[in-house]
């Protein structure tokens, strides 16, 4: 499958390439199918972006590039819902913003 971003231009992907938020973001409960795109580089930041409709992309990060002492294990009874016991099936992001001056 190929999608148009205007950061990223053409972008091919596969099912296998979806993250799917099967309750979607809060206030986007019908968007359920994202991307995690890298920039060129190496960057703490990276794009979630929505492959049902690619105006909306938001910039991401794992907290712990910035808060080396963010602490997962508070995650530990939503990992125990969602049945996730491995390590390597785990993964916090964070929605950044820019507040500017």
């Amino acid at each position: 499958m190929i999608i148009k971003d205007t950061i990223f231009g053409d972008i091919q992907y596969t099912e296998e390439d979806l993250l799917t938020l099967p309750l979607g973001l809060v206030g986007m409960p019908n968007m359920t199918q994202y991307l995690i795109l890298d920039f060129d580089g190496e960057h703490a930041f990276k794009v979630l972006l929505s492959t049902e409709d690619p105006s909306i992309n938001f910039l991401i990060t794992d907290p712990r590039n910035f808060r080396p002492d963010y602490d997962l294990n508070t995650l530990k009874p939503t990992w125990d819902a969602l049945k996730i016991d491995c390590e390597a099936d785990q993964a916090v992001i964070v929605l950044c913003t820019w507040r500017g001056k």
